[in-house]
C-alpha cells in the first residue's frame, strides 16, 4: 500500500506532461511510426493499382499477389511493393508516385 506521499511523487515522476522529455520523445517516436506506416500504406496502394491496371486483378487479388510474392522473397509487403513501382518505372510506367 502507497502512502499519500509516495502517490505524489510517482504521480509527479510519470511523463504525462507535455513538457516532459520522456513525453516528447514517445510523442515523436509514435508520430515517426505512423508517418512510416502511412508511406507504407500509400505504397502499398500505389503497387496493388500497377498490378491491377497491368493484370487485370480486383484489388483483393492485387493484394493476395503482393503479399505472395513478399512471402516468397521473404521480405515485408512495403519493400516488395517499392519492387513493382520500381519495375514499373523502369520498364516505362508512369511516375513510381501516387
Amino acid at each position: 500500500m502507497l502512502l499519500s506521499g509516495e502517490v505524489e511523487r510517482r504521480q509527479a515522476s510519470k511523463p504525462e506532461d507535455a513538457s516532459h522529455p520522456e513525453f516528447t520523445a514517445t510523442l515523436r517516436l509514435h508520430l515517426a511510426q505512423a508517418q512510416t506506416a502511412l508511406h507504407s500504406h500509400k505504397r502499398i496502394d500505389r503497387a496493388k493499382g500497377i498490378l491491377m491496371q497491368q493484370r487485370g486483378l480486383t484489388e483483393d487479388e492485387a493484394h493476395r499477389l503482393l503479399r505472395k510474392l513478399a512471402m516468397d522473397r521473404g521480405e515485408k509487403l512495403a519493400a516488395t511493393a517499392e519492387r513493382v513501382i520500381d519495375a514499373h518505372a523502369l520498364l516505362g510506367g508512369s511516375g513510381g508516385t501516387p
